[in-house]
């Protein structure tokens, strides 16, 4: 910490006044340019976090409500590109069938990339559906 010594004489009273004075406002000056280099640093942060994170926290709720709504009889492809009919769902685990051998292959939930096509019925539900529009 920086000291200042003052005289009590006239002139050398109002100089010591005002190296106070410019002592307080050196250090309040630092104050302010240290949170305005943080600033930049902010604005990198939100910047990261809206292009990023935001995006990618919308992806994974949408892939989990894909996998809730997972059904014994809906095509599905796995990560791994197998095509394949839901036989069975477990908590995490499914079985799919596959080929024309009827292969079956058990796997996670979490190794679906995506539903092809849903159940039969909802299909024949929303050719229903259609059907009546047209009418």
């Amino acid at each position: 910490m920086e000291t200042i010594s003052l005289n009590i004489k006239g002139k050398s009273l109002r100089n010591g006044i005002n190296k106070v004075k410019n002592f307080v406002y050196q250090k309040e000056v630092k104050k302010l340019s240290s949170l305005g280099s943080l600033l930049p640093l902010l604005f990198i942060v939100v910047i990261f976090y809206l292009l990023i994170f935001l995006p990618e926290s919308k992806r994974k709720k949408k892939y989990n409500a894909m996998l809730e709504s997972l059904k014994v009889n809906d095509e599905v492809m796995t990560k791994g590109g197998i095509i394949g009919k839901v036989v069975n769902i477990q908590d995490r685990n499914i079985t799919i069938q596959t080929g024309p051998d009827r292969v079956r292959i058990k796997l996670d939930k979490t190794g679906v990339l995506n539903i092809l096509s849903e159940t039969k019925s909802q299909e024949n539900s929303s050719k229903k559906i259609e059907e009546k529009k047209e009418v």
